[in-house]
């Protein structure tokens, strides 16, 4: 359903007011006016402002800012890639824009290619023909190399390297300072804990550690789109 536009006020959506909606808080505000008068929303807090910019705890008060929004950052980290990808289809789909947030501080080759909604934190370096999907983070100081393939809903986490021609399915996780060779692939719901190395294909979701990377045990997280679909039905 798309919504009608409010020309006079003017609005920014964070949805999550935890660490990662500050960050990008943050970003915003370096960019001066090109994403005016922020405001988060989180249901699961309970404080009513963060760093000065309100927070809306109910989904009928965001109903009722819907039609002042332009664009929309959705600050979900962890391993939450699938429900952040996932709010952000939502979000897309009522006419709301998902621009890129991408960190003066980072290097990104003009050959990569770029989808939307994806959140560029400072020393990120991606190299040449790389390709990304929607609602990735690539958290400080990781790295992309040359014709690596990132699926929706992705977390490359801070200090991770991954190598080249790598392939990564959506809403998979690589952790803090682990290191993926060339040419693997990894497929959908795969977390890589931190300091692992993943020397092969991991084709199987599941939760892999060490060096060589091992599956220890299953994805636990689940998607419940109906509480997300509750949040979000009138939008």
């Amino acid at each position: 359903m798309q919504i009608l536009r409010d020309t006079k006020e003017r609005n920014t959506l964070i949805w999550g007011a935890r660490s990662q909606g500050r960050i990008i808080l943050s970003m915003i505000r370096e960019r001066g006016s090109e994403f005016p008068n922020p405001l988060f929303f989180d249901p699961s807090v309970s404080f009513d402002s963060l760093d000065g910019v309100p927070v809306i705890h109910s989904p009928k008060f965001l109903q009722n800012k819907m039609r002042t929004i332009d664009n929309f950052f959705v600050a979900i980290g962890g391993e939450f890639g699938e429900l952040r990808n996932y709010i952000s289809l939502r979000l897309r789909k009522a006419g709301l824009n998902s621009p890129n947030l991408i960190s003066t501080q980072s290097y990104i080759h003009t050959s990569v290619k770029l989808n939307f909604g994806i959140q560029i934190m400072p020393g990120v370096c991606i190299t040449q023909f790389a390709r990304l999907e929607s609602d990735i983070i690539l958290n400080t100081n990781s790295t992309v190399d040359h014709e690596s393939e990132l699926g929706n809903g992705v977390h490359i986490m801070g200090g991770a390297c991954v190598t080249g021609r790598v392939k990564i399915g959506n809403w998979s996780t690589v952790g803090t300072n682990s290191t993926v060779l060339p040419d693997i692939e990894i497929g959908e719901k795969v977390f890589i804990g931190a300091g692992s190395v993943v020397t092969r294909d991991i084709l199987k979701s599941g939760i892999y550690v060490g060096a060589p990377a091992t599956r220890i045990r299953s994805w636990d997280y689940e998607l419940e789109e109906t509480v997300v679909d509750e949040i979000v039905q009138h939008i």
